[in-house]
């Protein structure tokens, strides 16, 4: 858990999943409510967007101590989800 406190952990817990759940359902209402889009409530161009995915794909890569064609290979046929928060444990991969 995050804390010492079972009551906190319990409490944050609660609020993750229910803003996440609001976030999948109505992602809308989501940025409405919290001024963010999951990535942080600065302003970020579509670019450093896609920046910081590829990263995070690197990251991956090197989790997985791949070469680029061997990940390459191994994402052939996958559907990649990604879910936050973070990006390694972020990442699912479905065979498709």
């Amino acid at each position: 858990m995050y804390t010492e406190n079972i009551i906190k952990d319990g409490l944050l817990f609660v609020k993750a999943f229910l803003s996440n759940q609001i976030a999948r359902l109505a992602p809308k209402l989501y940025v409405d409510l919290t001024r963010e889009t999951g990535r942080g409530s600065e302003d970020t161009s579509a670019s450093d967007i896609a920046n910081y995915f590829i990263s995070c794909f690197g990251d991956y890569r090197d989790q997985l101590g791949l070469n680029n064609d061997e990940f390459c290979k191994y994402l052939k046929s996958k559907v990649i989800l990604e879910y936050g928060p973070g990006d390694i444990l972020g990442y699912v991969c479905v065979n498709s």
